[in-house]
């Protein structure tokens, strides 16, 4: 499995979740089937450019939380360096 991948389940299913959506409708509003779905969040799938695109936009997911996981929100660092850049001219 690799980091991706991980990242890309991960992401999938927190924000499946947090919409209170379930996989069955994941996968209609996709285009794709529920076992697709099961194999991304478990960091087994490799979906193709399209899928993914549909995955992002229906779950509000922002690229960078998946291809660039160090940069999210949650990181402290980028948190104060958000506020230094914010904070100059």
């Amino acid at each position: 499995m690799s980091e991706c991948s991980k990242h890309l389940g991960k992401s999938v299913y927190r924000n499946r979740k947090q919409l209170k959506m379930t996989q069955a409708g994941l996968a209609e509003r996709t285009g794709v089937t529920e076992q697709t779905i099961r194999k991304i969040e478990h960091g087994e799938g490799n979906p193709q450019l399209d899928v993914l695109d549909s995955l992002v936009t229906a779950l509000q997911i922002d690229p960078t939380e998946i291809f660039f996981p160090m940069a999210n929100g949650d990181n402290v660092a980028r948190k104060q360096l958000d506020i230094l850049l914010a904070d100059s001219s």
